[in-house]
């Protein structure tokens, strides 16, 4: 009988402790070993998987890593990260559902970080983007509930901030209103046209928002579990409305619809238990359970 070899056996060893998805990704370059340094595992320029016991973290520098894998710190006990000079990319659910993470320190080497990075981190409270920052993927500080504020590097020309908003630098694009910010009105700037998915979710404090004429995209649960809003007015403008944008949103009680709004996704209004008054035109589709939970009828208008 052919015996084990030792990287088959370490992979065992890891697979018992983080699972196998960690592993999929330990495994994806064969040609390089995973090695443990400290509180590391790194396989080639890749810090895989952090494997202390939480706290302050510093990465160390002569670990000579660019990237930080996928869910590498996640559901960790984590408390505070720096990442060293050097680090490129910040790979997708990279510190996901760290529960005690309440700052983190990224680099200006950092040009991609990528889906829900930052995700479920419920005691982050700030985060700054640094000027290196191209690519920020989808979702990437979803139900961080604490995070009152955001703010992006003067230099940087993908992204900016105002008041606390992140926003694609030419301000067409609403990518993360804060969880925690405590404002209970706010007024989408005008010359956006796309409300990204996440974007508000998970906001209670808001009661109002105000869309502006041009805007056409309300994203995948862009407003979801949005708890505290009360009438909404969707622009004329407004195309699509995604899935669950605003399921969840029991404190809605009045919504109009605009005629050209042409598809309203799945599940976007269901468990808004509160909303008695809504008026559409029979040209507008609407996904599976669109009103699932909903007291109001479907009163069309011409």
């Amino acid at each position: 009988m052919k015996k084990a070899g030792f990287s088959a056996l370490f992979l065992g060893f890891c697979f018992m402790l983080f699972g196998q998805e960690v592993i999929t990704d330990f495994a994806a370059d064969k040609g390089s070993p995973i090695v443990q340094k400290g509180d590391f595992l790194v396989q080639g320029s890749v810090l895989v998987k952090y494997i202390g016991a939480g706290g302050a973290v510093v990465i160390p520098t002569d670990l000579e890593i660019t990237e930080i894998g996928p869910n590498a710190f996640g559901n960790t006990s984590v408390q505070s990260a720096v990442i060293p000079q050097g680090v490129a990319k910040i790979a997708g659910y990279a510190f996901t559902n760290c529960p005690q993470l309440t700052a983190v320190t990224i680099p200006d080497s950092v040009t991609d970080m990528g889906d829900g990075a930052f995700s479920k981190c419920a005691q982050l409270r700030s985060v700054n983007i640094p000027l290196g920052v191209a690519a920020i993927g989808e979702s990437i500080f979803s139900d961080c509930t604490a995070l009152s504020n955001i703010t992006v590097d003067s230099y940087n020309r993908f992204y900016t901030a105002i008041d606390g908003v992140l926003f694609t630098y030419d301000r067409t694009v609403l990518i993360t209103y804060p969880a925690g910010k405590t404002d209970a009105q706010y007024a989408v700037p005008k010359g956006v046209t796309e409300i990204k998915q996440n974007a508000f979710s998970s906001n209670v404090n808001l009661i109002e928002v105000e869309f502006p004429e041009g805007l056409t995209i309300i994203g995948d649960r862009a407003f979801y579990n949005c708890k505290g809003l009360g009438a909404l007015t969707i622009p004329s403008s407004v195309a699509s409305i995604g899935d669950r944008a605003f399921n969840r949103c029991s404190g809605l009680t009045a919504l109009t619809i605009p005629a050209g709004l042409k598809r309203i996704g799945s599940s976007a209004f269901d468990g808004c238990t509160n909303l008695v008054t809504i008026q559409l035109t029979r040209t507008t589709e609407y996904g599976a359970n669109a009103f699932r939970n909903v007291p109001a009828q479907l009163p069309y208008i011409q």
